[in-house]
């Protein structure tokens, strides 16, 4: 866990609210995955990254936002559920007027040597 503090205060400072391993074993495998809960501030627009392993489930649940994957723009709103797969660039703008929270499921578990910035 204190690898991931460290990678997400220095890659990431103050988007993440929540973040937790959940699942059989501590090191990352198919049988991971872990939940965070990103909270973007208006206007905020991520790193665009990719993943060599890991798969990423985005769910917004509240404002709104896009998520580009592979150079396309996906809407999300509080419901929406976009999957993006090992290989996928990808990144996220939050609306300019509003924030975006987004609960991001990750298999394998959230891995910082798996984050590949573009």
């Amino acid at each position: 866990m204190k690898e991931l503090s460290a990678f997400l205060a220095q890659a990431e400072p103050g988007r993440y609210q929540i973040f937790q391993y959940l699942g059989k074993s501590s090191t990352p495998s198919r049988d991971t995955f872990s939940y965070a809960e990103e909270i973007l501030e208006p206007g905020v627009v991520k790193t665009e990254h990719f993943h060599k392993i890991t798969d990423e489930l985005y769910i917004a649940t509240k404002g709104s936002g896009i998520l580009v994957v592979n150079g396309r723009d996906h809407l999300l709103v509080p419901g929406t559920a976009i999957l993006v797969e090992p290989g996928d660039r990808h990144f996220v703008k939050a609306a300019a007027d509003e924030q975006l929270t987004v609960a991001l499921i990750s298999c394998p578990a959230f891995d910082a040597g798996d984050f590949h910035p573009c």
